[in-house]
């Protein structure tokens, strides 16, 4: 499946997100960075325009013309990945993969529940990084433990 097959890039994407958001532009991760992005986007605009969000739906309307709106889109992606300029992705792809070879490990976390003893609770947890950082990861994840 795609989805296996890209896990390795996404890795490595996702680590140098985490290093330089700003190289994504306003792309996020996951649905969960799709609200704080919202509000973000809402708070620049009460800094850009100081009555917004303040005035009546009445006071919104008779701005009709100061060229002040918001427009929203919603669009159904399915099969947009097809028409893909493979070259093109490739090349940006690596203007944004800074390292030849990335590591990704996985570990397995178990421990007991906080309020309760008799139960187990586990996840996984991955870590990308460049080979460089290996040693720096390891003593990490060993004062964790």
């Amino acid at each position: 499946p795609p989805n296996k097959i890209l896990q390795s890039t996404f890795n490595a994407l996702k680590y140098e997100h985490e290093k330089k958001p700003s190289l994504f532009g306003a792309g996020v991760l996951g649905m969960t960075e799709v609200f704080p992005s919202f509000c973000s986007f809402v708070e620049a605009l009460k800094v850009k325009w100081s009555d917004f969000g303040s005035r009546t739906a009445a006071a919104a309307r008779s701005d009709i013309g100061s060229g002040r709106h918001l427009y929203f889109a919603s669009a159904d992606i399915k099969h947009c990945y097809d028409t893909i300029n493979q070259k093109r992705l490739y090349k940006l792809i690596r203007s944004v993969i800074k390292e030849d070879v990335y590591l990704t490990k996985s570990n397995f976390i178990l421990h007991s529940k906080d309020d309760d003893n008799d139960s187990m609770r586990y996840r996984w947890r991955k870590h990308t990084f460049p080979p460089d950082q290996y040693s720096k990861f390891l003593a990490t994840s060993a004062l964790a433990e």
